[in-house]
């Protein structure tokens, strides 16, 4: 069998896409829960680090990264030159890290990013703080090295850190975009092979010389909806309302209709034209997640690029039905193994999407520090998902927990427990059901 590594924080819904395909897959991840276990060999982040310093991964090695590695790219320098990256070169990671280089693109197109000061001594005088009870300015102290929205927080007129910066707050609704850029004719450069989309792949609004093809758009979980230690942490994300049920509607038409769905065909136009523009200069190929804020006037935002597989990937791909690590492997002109895995071997496949649903996907915080029991996993596991035997979809009715901590698992307040996943067909069925599973989480974890 074909192997395949991934790294990052949490490698447990990439390195399931890729079972599912076939691979074999070595995960170095920080939390190395038990679903992970169950489709990946796990390895420690600590264990990357020591075997990328002497060299001791085998050279044939593929690597993919999930979240968190583009703070790391020290290692993705080494990933990629001695391995096989499926995804952005390091470079080319940088760049779509870069918040001057994407300030400047934007500038030469229809989005926007927000204003941004790097100087302490060009510090802004911010009015919305006068008189502010809790100290809740216009603007946000952010960073250069994060992910998930980890370190943001409210300026409160101190004096900005080393390895920070300041930037505007813009108030609207948080989306995600999920894009897949196609080759130029010479395919793309770490392979030098053309670039073929999977057939079963469906393709979004596009304009026809496109080479950027919007896949999927999910919106964010707000701190009103659902808890995070800080107010800017990633909760959760769900699939985009349809405008139009699509009963008997074909594929392609059916995302065309997700994809616009709460934004306007033209603001859709804006963002695969910024993407069109950049994916020419960077050279870009495969997919890449981007974190919009839409205002109140429709003026889109971008805020932050992901150069990696991102939490709203596993979202989209159960909304639609398709593998987005099979999407990446064969946009870098890479086949997937011919084997099957063996339906023994996980229950942590991928759960098959009933048409007319919306998918959920929520992260669950500790409120107090818990030990895992067995019982209290196997309680969590037992509700993973459906028996990976059977070719029938979860129950509907219901919602599944998956990153399923190990027995004997020490969570911290504000860590994170599980993730709930859910399904349903309006707004206020799919957020209860995120609810009712959280709350059953917490019963389980509070168990003695």
């Amino acid at each position: 069998m074909a192997t395949i590594c991934v790294a990052g924080l949490s490698c447990r819904s990439l390195a399931s896409s890729l079972h599912q395909l076939g691979w074999n897959v070595i995960a170095y991840d920080v939390f190395g829960d038990r679903d992970l276990r169950m489709v990946a060999e796990y390895r420690s982040m600590e264990q990357l680090q020591s075997e990328l310093r002497n060299a001791t991964i085998d050279r044939e090695r593929l690597f993919m990264l999930a979240g968190g590695m583009e703070n790391r790219l020290e290692w993705v320098d080494q990933i990629h030159a001695f391995h096989t990256l499926i995804g952005p070169s390091p470079q080319q990671m940088r760049e779509l890290r870069d918040i001057r280089l994407l300030r400047g693109h934007t500038l030469r197109s229809e989005v926007r990013f927000p204003p941004i000061i790097e100087q302490a001594n060009a510090q802004p005088v911010d009015s919305a703080l006068v008189g502010a009870a809790d100290r809740s300015g216009s603007w946000l102290v952010k960073p250069y090295r994060s992910g998930g929205g980890l370190g943001i927080q409210s300026w409160s007129g101190e004096q900005i850190c080393d390895g920070t910066y300041l930037q505007k707050r813009i108030a609207g609704k948080s989306i995600s975009s999920i894009l897949l850029m196609k080759a130029d004719a010479s395919g793309c450069s770490c392979h030098g092979a053309p670039n073929v989309v999977p057939s079963g792949i469906p393709l979004g609004p596009s304009r026809s010389d496109s080479r950027t093809r919007l896949l999927f758009l999910s919106e964010a979980l707000t701190p009103a909806e659902w808890y995070a230690p800080s107010e800017f942490g990633y909760r959760g994300s769900i699939t985009c309302p349809s405008k139009t049920k699509s009963h008997g509607a074909s594929r392609e038409s059916k995302i065309d209709t997700e994809a616009a769905a709460s934004i306007k065909e033209d603001t859709i136009r804006k963002m695969i034209g910024f993407w069109d523009r950049l994916a020419e200069e960077l050279q870009l190929c495969g997919l890449i997640q981007a974190d919009w804020i839409l205002d109140e006037l429709g003026q889109l935002w971008l805020i932050e690029v992901n150069p990696r597989w991102a939490a709203s990937y596993e979202v989209a791909e159960l909304s639609l039905g398709i593998n987005l690590a099979e999407a990446q492997l064969n946009a870098f002109g890479m086949l997937t193994p011919k084997t099957t895995p063996s339906s023994t071997t996980s229950r942590a496949k991928i759960v098959p999407f009933h048409r007319e649903l919306r998918v959920g996907k929520a992260i669950v915080y500790a409120t107090r520090p818990c030990s895992v029991s067995s019982t209290q996993s196997d309680a969590m596991l037992e509700r993973s998902c459906s028996d990976p035997s059977s070719d029938g979809d979860f129950p509907t009715s219901s919602y599944w927990f998956a990153d399923i901590p190990s027995a004997g698992s020490f969570i911290h307040p504000d860590q994170p427990i599980a993730t709930v996943l859910a399904t349903g067909d309006n707004d206020f069925t799919l957020k209860s059901r995120l609810r009712e599973g959280k709350a059953e989480l917490h019963r389980i974890i509070n168990r003695t």
